[in-house]
């Protein structure tokens, strides 16, 4: 009984002494002003060893002192301080341990502001490496030195005296190495006096310990040894992490609690950043593409955030082209589209069709439903409310062809890969099907939208001219009609003074007169169907361009207005010119020539009147593109018994102007007048004389 007695007095006798002096250091240091704001710890009331309901995690020690062999622990077992004695011996309100790890170094140093260093060489700085329930940690460890010279009654050590705030010298003195032998040496040294801190007394140098050896990530602690008492407790987060029979494991700083490698440090920001991506708004989903393009490793965690945000904005956008309030935003959001949603599909839809063509039975089928699935998405992704091709017309009407022809190209994309496997014309669409017919939409649909480019820039007044460009061209054709016109009734009149009574070159004595006439008859119908053709397709080309004149003059108008309306002005429309109709039918006659008389005017007939001053012009005449002309009144004569390789024309304008011309010698110049022609017999025509070669001198501006 006498025993059970004192052993409860040395139980209750040594924490009160203990918290005598850690009360004085802690209410000396409130009185001291702090150097920066404390950062405040983690919350939570202390609480004792004895009081934690948590279970005693299992620990492994591995370096520096061990723990006793039995789960009683006396005085003497306390051989390191706590934390938050060391933190009371640190000149500063709130103070706290610097600590810094380099993951490159493997490296951690733990420095300290100044602090209360007269028994500093009762003091040993470790870093313990014990496994906590199998995972690595870190545990700093501040244990009294009991390396020196000791003895039974306890080790020297040097302690550093002060008097009047000036030091005077070291002086060996002798201590038990545990807390209580802490104690006394500042009892000693005069730090405390009469349960107080003399400030005058004190000797402060700071704590400046590095150590190496952090190879791999582990958790950062602090560690003590000694028994349990109200004085221990953990000084950051009101719990301590693990107790290993006397070991004491507490978090070592408020902000720091791991030591993390370079690689682990970097998965940890990332892990960090993944979880606050999974709730990114839909407007930022390219944060989430980002940074799947960079950290591929979280595919599997982030690849279906992104692709439902991206589907979500596609949705947006095309709602804003739809009704024309789109931004850059919504237009950049269909290349995202593309790229994360379409292509990726298209391949999947591509890879399962090859892998079922190497299938058979249940595989196979399987196969098949599993591409019926992929089908059906792409398949959905062309229809609202997605991007259709209405979206793709307001794109151009917009001026935005870059994002027109890229639009596009995604729909002609899914348009023909969703209908893999199926067949459309008696073809299956294979994946090579639906390349070929894919490029060959966006090369055809490409090709149209210059011309859309074209006319946009004429609409929207940065390009003007056109519709004069094409008045001219139209001006011109008329113009050659009206100089061919002129040059080949030219020629026509000088077939004719051929056969004029007595002079012609036809009734020379030494010409066969009825082979000269029939021969000038030829090269007159020749002359007309020639006359004709060209000026046919010189009319052709002239209505085609008046057509285009006024198409790209009513484009201009509107561009004209586009750019008054940027300006705030008001633009009034010429009105448009009319122009006199360039008269083909009617030419004056060349100076030159003696003019013929007036004959009246025929219905569809051309009456050939030659200005003088109108100069001739140079025709190219093809010979295989024309046919001799026939006149309407025309019978049975030999030139219808020929077989014409210039067949071409079936009305001849030449029989209209000058049929029933009345030639000087009263020989009457009739075609189709019977059998007979200008009194002589019907006869062979000449059929292998070519006119071209015959009149190869005659040349004549088209």
């Amino acid at each position: 009984m006498k025993k059970f007695s004192i052993l409860l007095l040395s139980m209750a006798t040594v924490p009160v002494y203990a918290q005598g002096i850690l009360g004085s250091l802690n209410s000396y240091q409130e009185t001291l002003e702090p150097k920066h704001v404390a950062r405040t710890s983690e919350g939570g009331s202390s609480t004792t060893v004895g009081s934690s309901s948590k279970p005693v995690p299992e620990v492994k020690p591995s370096g520096g002192a061990s723990s006793t062999t039995n789960n009683k622990c006396e005085e003497n077992d306390q051989t390191s301080l706590p934390l938050s004695y060391i933190t009371s011996l640190l000149q500063e309100r709130d103070g706290k341990l610097d600590i810094v790890h380099d993951p490159r170094q493997g490296t951690l140093t733990v420095k300290s502001p100044d602090m209360i260093s007269n028994c500093s060489s009762m003091l040993e700085w470790k870093l313990k490496q014990p496994e906590i329930q199998g995972k690595k940690s870190y545990a700093i460890e501040v244990k009294f030195n009991s390396s020196g010279e000791c003895t039974d009654q306890g080790c020297k050590y040097k302690v550093a005296k002060v008097k009047n705030g000036e030091f005077d010298k070291y002086e060996e003195m002798v201590f038990k190495p545990t807390l209580k032998g802490f104690e006394e040496c500042l009892q000693k040294s005069g730090v405390i006096v009469d349960g107080k801190v003399d400030p005058k007394a004190i000797y402060s140098s700071q704590v400046n310990e590095k150590f190496n050896g952090i190879e791999q990530s582990g958790k950062l602690l602090f560690v003590s040894h000694g028994p349990s008492t109200p004085m221990i407790k953990a000084k950051y987060g009101g719990k301590f992490e693990a107790v290993d029979r006397c070991d004491y494991y507490e978090q070592a700083h408020p902000q720091i609690k791991n030591l993390l490698t370079l690689a682990d440090e970097e998965k940890e920001r990332l892990d960090a950043e993944a979880a606050k991506l999974k709730d990114c708004p839909i407007n930022e989903y390219y944060k989430v593409a980002d940074f799947l393009e960079k950290y591929e490793d979280y595919n599997a965690q982030l690849g279906e955030v992104r692709d439902r945000l991206i589907l979500e904005s596609t949705k947006k956008s095309a709602e804003a082209l739809l009704k024309g309030k789109y931004t850059e935003e919504d237009l950049k959001v269909m290349g995202d589209f593309d790229r994360y949603i379409v292509q990726p599909k298209i391949e999947k839809a591509i890879a399962l069709y090859n892998e079922m063509l190497n299938l058979e039975g249940d595989a196979k089928k399987a196969k098949q439903e599993e591409l019926k699935v992929v089908l059906a998405e792409l398949s959905s992704y062309r229809q609202k409310p997605y991007f259709t091709g209405v979206q793709t017309k307001k794109l151009i009407e917009d001026g935005r062809f870059e994002e027109a022809e890229k639009l596009n190209s995604i729909l002609i994309g899914l348009d023909n890969y969703h209908r893999l496997g199926a067949k459309q014309e008696n073809v299956v669409i294979t994946p090579q099907v639906a390349a070929s017919r894919s490029v060959a939409a966006r090369q055809s649909f490409k090709a149209q939208l210059e011309t859309e480019r074209e006319n946009y820039e004429i609409r929207t007044g940065q390009s003007t001219g056109k519709s004069d460009y094409y008045a001219g061209l139209a001006k011109r054709m008329r113009q050659n009609i009206q100089i061919r016109t002129q040059n080949f009734g030219a020629e026509i009149q000088s077939e004719y003074e051929r056969v004029q009574q007595p002079n012609g070159y036809c009734f020379k004595y030494w010409r066969n007169t009825q082979k000269c006439i029939q021969d000038t008859v030829e090269r007159v119908q020749e002359l007309t169907a020639l006359l004709q053709h060209y000026n046919k397709v010189d009319e052709e080309r002239a209505q085609e361009y008046d057509a285009k004149a006024k198409q790209y003059g009513e484009m201009e108008a509107q561009g004209r207005r586009y750019i008054a309306a940027q300006n705030g002005e008001e633009v009034e429309e010429p009105a448009p010119k009319k122009e006199e109709p360039v008269d083909t039918t009617r030419p004056t006659p060349r100076a030159q020539e003696p003019q013929q008389p007036q004959q009246p005017q025929q219905p569809g007939a051309y009456t050939f009147n030659w200005p003088p001053q109108q100069p001739q012009a140079q025709a190219q005449m093809t010979p295989q593109m024309y046919q001799y002309p026939t006149a309407p009144n025309m019978q049975q004569n030999m030139f219808m018994q020929q077989q014409n390789p210039f067949q071409y024309y079936s009305q001849p304008l030449g029989a209209q102007a000058y049929g029933g011309y009345q030639m000087q010698g009263g020989y009457n110049f009739q075609w189709g007048g019977g059998n007979q022609m200008m009194g002589y017999p019907q006869q062979q025509m000449y059929q292998n004389m070519n006119p071209y070669m015959q009149y190869n001198q005659y040349s004549m501006y088209r």
